[in-house]
């Protein structure tokens, strides 16, 4: 019986998603290091920059986001200041097997930090933003 209660109690915790999140599904398709598809809805992410298609460094960038988010459960924390950018994407901080990937590009030297949209992002402060907090805010 306390398996039973145990594992009800697992499954519970496991289907509430994050507080933060505003999309929660599954990705389905990476377009590159820096945008991916959930729930039929393109994703980029907030304030990070990969390499573009026949650039250094763009395999390697989308690699790693297909490693960590491919056909797998994600969350996105939208940037509430900038929801939409060009091309009609949403945007915002993903989290896939509860890592930012955001971060994970930054700290792998996958990304650089966008500072031209720091003063529009609400995620300039975080530390993985770091560059952002040279910026001035507007």
């Amino acid at each position: 019986m306390k398996i039973i209660l145990s594992l009800i109690s697992l499954i519970f915790l496991i289907s509430i998603p994050i507080a933060s999140a505003d999309i929660v599904g599954k990705v389905t398709y990476v377009v590159d290091g820096d945008t991916v598809d959930i729930n039929q809805t393109r994703i980029r992410f907030s304030l990070v920059d990969t390499p573009e298609r026949g650039e250094a460094g763009y395999k390697e960038a989308k690699d790693f986001v297909k490693s960590l988010c491919l056909g797998k459960s994600a969350y996105v924390n939208l940037d509430d200041e900038q929801p939409r950018k060009s091309f009609g994407r949403v945007i915002g901080v993903i989290t896939c097997d509860n890592r930012n990937v955001n971060e994970m590009l930054i700290i792998n030297n996958l990304a650089k930090i966008r500072t031209e949209y720091c003063s529009v992002s609400e995620f300039y402060d975080e530390s993985w933003a770091n560059p952002c907090q040279e910026c001035k805010r507007k």
